[in-house]
């Protein structure tokens, strides 16, 4: 019955009026509202249903969409089936993502680190929950070396929780990315005791290296010219930080140190690197007995030597800070095939520096635009 009733609102979404929408979304949140501990095997088509108004992006339409799955975190999780939290997070990595509300992109990432301390807090009822449904992560084989394959289901959750943070780390907006970025790397910190060992080999691979990757690829692709940033506010009207910019227009005053794209890329890129190193730092003893640590380690001194040698002064410094304090934290941990690494990174990036600084005294040129030019040359 429940599925019948609504499929009607999934069918009736799809129409091309917007009153008709008004109407389905505003009947939805009542449902949830009123009969939501009662929805059982329908829940897929609601959650698909809210996760497709935030992909269409039509702003009054995702307010009152995002209602209701504010309504199902607050109120509702506990009484959600456990096969169901991963189209939840997805829902809501739908709504991080969306470009019609800043303020929805921004809450989106707080019910995320809120579902989190959940998944935490509730781990015990969770692996019950999945061992009396009998579900199998996807990709383990049922045999008996995977027995343990109910606490993978709980980390499989983590590390989809943890993938819609790293897809809102590269997101246009500097609030969204910079917030999901934080986001991350707390999270991360928090529960970090919460994850299996095998899952950590996906953190690392999957998530952190992967991060680095992405944010230095757009610091590196943004615009170098030096034209500022605006922000419209509103019509002219004049205000506490702000100035009249074309036609009259009510501007928002950015501060010189992130009024261009690539300023602002370079926050992110130095955040995203001192999150990173943090991580490999705090959770030295989970990552460093993986099989792959080694291969880890490397990409990590390979970011550091990009940093140095094509970021921002800011990122090459940030970069020089965060992997000093780890090698001071674990110079008694490190195995030498990683002190090999590091040595080399070294000797690689003062002999990259040297030849930079010669360059310009020889009338090369260059500043710290120029400097992200080939980013991944080794």
């Amino acid at each position: 019955m429940e599925r019948r009733l609504l499929a009607v609102y999934e069918e009736l979404y799809r129409c091309p009026y917007s009153d008709t929408k008004n109407y389905v979304l505003e009947g939805l949140y009542e449902v949830l509202q009123s009969h939501g501990e009662e929805v059982g095997p329908a829940w897929p088509i609601v959650l698909a249903l809210i996760k497709g108004v935030a992909q269409d992006e039509e702003e009054h339409h995702v307010r009152q969409a995002f209602m209701c799955v504010q309504l199902v975190r607050n109120d509702l999780l506990s009484v959600l089936p456990v096969d169901c939290l991963q189209l939840l997070l997805t829902t809501i990595g739908a709504y991080g993502c969306q470009g019609s509300d800043l303020n929805i992109s921004l809450t989106a990432i707080t019910l995320l680190m809120n579902i989190a301390d959940f998944f935490s807090r509730e781990r015990l009822a969770l692996l019950a929950a999945f061992c009396e449904e009998g579900f199998q992560p996807p990709g383990l084989d049922p045999s008996p070396k995977h027995v343990r394959s109910k606490v993978h289901n709980v980390d499989q959750l983590w590390l989809v929780l943890y993938h819609q943070l790293r897809l809102l780390a590269v997101d246009a907006r500097i609030e969204v990315r910079h917030s999901s970025l934080r986001s991350l790397f707390t999270t991360l910190e928090t529960h970090s005791l919460v994850l299996e060992d095998a899952s950590w080999g996906q953190v690392v691979h999957e998530l952190l290296l992967p991060v680095l990757d992405q944010v230095r690829d757009c610091a590196c692709a943004s615009s170098s010219s030096d034209e500022p940033l605006e922000k419209v506010l509103g019509p002219a009207g004049g205000g506490v930080g702000t100035e009249q910019g074309k036609g009259g227009q009510q501007m928002l005053l950015i501060h010189h140190s992130r009024n261009t794209q690539s300023k602002q890329w370079d926050g992110t890129w130095e955040t995203a690197l001192q999150g990173v190193i943090r991580i490999f730092l705090t959770g030295f003893k989970l990552w460093s007995g993986l099989r792959t640590a080694s291969e880890a380690w490397g990409a990590l001194m390979g970011h550091v030597e990009q940093a140095i040698l094509h970021g921002s002064p800011k990122v090459a410094s940030a970069a020089i800070q965060a992997i000093k304090a780890l090698i001071l934290a674990h110079a008694q941990n490190l195995p030498q095939d990683m002190w090999d690494a590091f040595n080399a990174t070294a000797q690689r990036t003062v002999t990259g520096a040297t030849v930079e600084a010669e360059d310009k005294r020889g009338g090369g040129g260059g500043g710290g635009q120029e400097k992200k030019k080939n980013p991944t040359k080794r």
